[in-house]
């Protein structure tokens, strides 16, 4: 009896054992088998770049939170470790998560991780090295760069239409110039610490005016910028663009596509989808960045056959000039009233009839001297030509032609 008593004490004691080394062998493999991740957040996708002297961040998630934690983040570049900064980990669920704001005015490849320094609770964990390039805002044409990938990634999530990836090349340059127009920039189509900064600054989207239009165009006269409007009512694609100058403006209205000739016409015109009379949407050999053309809507031709191709008879055409502004961005920008807009006009068309122009403030003063008689005044700013009254614009009409040129 005595041994069965001594047999079954061993007997408990070896189970009592075998339970707690089963405990603790189960506490370390739940240390053991906690994570980290990490990654860089605001830097350009895939890429992994950013401007230099431009807020970036990076973020991480510890697997299992422990209260009172803390990770120490390192960054190193080319080798050196250039910063080391303690981060508290706060609680997101069963989760811990962290995240450090980065700034680097210099140019670069910047290699970033985290470590939690083994203590009672956790094991030393070790995070994901997380590279990101820092680029100078500069970009060359026609070559290679992480800085010409930058932009035009930031151009094509405003819908702006870009060439060879990473390289500016001269599509990606018609897009520059698109977005500067939009944005309110100098014209120049060289991307340029601006255009840069304005991108920064969320700038340079395409506000639609007729969302319930579905599937349709957009033409800015103001902005001088021509923008395809898919099917929910969203931007699918903006070009730049060119329409009537201000002796031969484009009708504002809406319209439809009526018509379509592919190919090239006598007149030069490429790829024509005619909406109003005389006037298409077309590719031309030159599109100034001012309104232009003879009443059409000026394309760049390597954008033609897209813009073609989109199209299709009834489309709606919707051509308008928001801020009531007429002709090239830089004297629009001074029409302030409808006096000052019918001068304005009068005197262009001046410079270009025979005779000597006159002076804006005499035309002014004669619009002044017709209205105290009771007179409507004439169609810009009293010389013969066609009336700007009853265009929802302000920025006149013409009449329209299948003979007019583009």
């Amino acid at each position: 009896m005595r041994r069965f008593f001594v047999s079954l004490a061993v007997a408990v004691a070896a189970i009592m054992a075998g339970v707690g080394a089963t405990s603790a062998g189960a506490a370390g493999k739940a240390r053991s088998a906690a994570t980290m991740s990490l990654r860089a957040q605001h830097v350009n996708g895939r890429i992994g770049a950013v401007l230099s002297d431009t807020p970036f961040a990076v973020s991480g998630v510890v697997s299992a939170y422990r209260r009172h934690q803390f990770v120490s983040i390192h960054v190193f570049e080319g080798g050196q470790r250039i910063r080391t900064v303690n981060v508290p980990v706060l609680r997101q669920g069963s989760h811990g998560v962290f995240q450090l704001a980065l700034h680097v005015a210099g140019v670069g490849h910047l290699t970033v991780h985290a470590i939690h320094f083994a203590n009672r609770r956790q094991p030393r964990i070790v995070s994901n090295f997380v590279s990101v390039w820092v680029v100078a805002p500069a970009v060359t044409p026609g070559v290679r760069s992480l800085a010409a990938r930058i932009l035009q990634s930031q151009l094509e999530a405003l819908h702006y239409v870009v060439g060879a990836t990473g390289i500016l090349d001269s599509q990606t340059q018609l897009a520059v110039l698109a977005f500067q127009k939009m944005a309110g920039l100098a014209l120049t189509a060289v991307p340029d610490a601006a255009v840069f900064k304005a991108l920064a600054a969320g700038k340079g989207a395409f506000p639609i005016k007729f969302p319930q239009h579905g599937r349709h165009v957009e033409a800015d006269l103001t902005h001088q910028v021509l923008a395809l409007i898919g099917a929910d009512g969203k931007v699918s694609s903006l070009y730049d663009m060119s329409s009537g100058k201000p002796s031969t403006p484009t009708a504002p209205g809406s319209f439809s596509v009526y018509s379509k000739t592919p190919g090239v016409n006598s007149l030069g015109m490429v790829d024509s989808s005619y909406f109003n009379g005389g006037d298409a949407i077309h590719g031309y050999a030159e599109v100034p960045p001012y309104a232009a053309s003879h009443g059409c809507l000026r394309v760049p031709i390597p954008d033609a056959p897209t813009i073609y191709d989109w199209l299709a008879v009834g489309t709606p055409v919707d051509v308008y000039s928001p801020l009531r502004r007429c002709g090239r961005p830089d004297v629009a920008a001074r029409l302030e009233d409808d006096e000052r807009d019918r001068a304005l006009r009068a005197l262009l068309v001046a410079l270009v009839a025979p005779g000597r122009p006159r002076r804006p403030s005499a035309i002014g003063a004669r619009a002044r001297r017709r209205r105290r008689r009771g007179h409507a005044p004439a169609g810009d700013g009293g010389r013969s030509g066609p009336s700007s009254e009853g265009s929802p614009s302000g920025c006149g009409t013409r009449p329209g032609g299948a003979d007019r040129r583009p």
